[in-house]
């Protein structure tokens, strides 16, 4: 079962990270991630599968609708692809960044 992945394109202001904070936090992390670890695959490979606060799906998850396999055991069925609700994710990222904010 292919699943259609929705992309929203989103113009911010060219050389002002601030204005995309999401990326810029992002960005931030990985390089902090590259900079603590000697195999830069690997520690990119954990991000992706770590899931995400509120949200429960990792960044894999949210864009292969899957699981990745990773060194630590894990069973089969968890690795088939699961379509997820856009609106849903898109309520709970919601809801997150407006308890961060409180």
């Amino acid at each position: 079962m292919l699943k259609a992945i929705i992309l929203e394109h989103v113009l911010v202001s060219p050389k002002h990270p601030q204005a995309n904070g999401e990326a810029a936090a992002t960005v931030k992390t990985v390089k902090s991630l590259w900079r603590k670890n000697k195999d830069k695959n690997k520690a990119l490979m954990v991000y992706c599968a770590t899931p995400i606060p509120g949200i429960e799906l990792s960044p894999s998850q949210l864009s292969m609708g899957r699981r990745l396999r990773t060194t630590l055991p894990i069973a089969q069925e968890l690795l088939k692809p699961k379509a997820h609700n856009n609106q849903e994710i898109k309520r709970r990222m919601k809801k997150v960044k407006t308890e961060v904010l409180l």
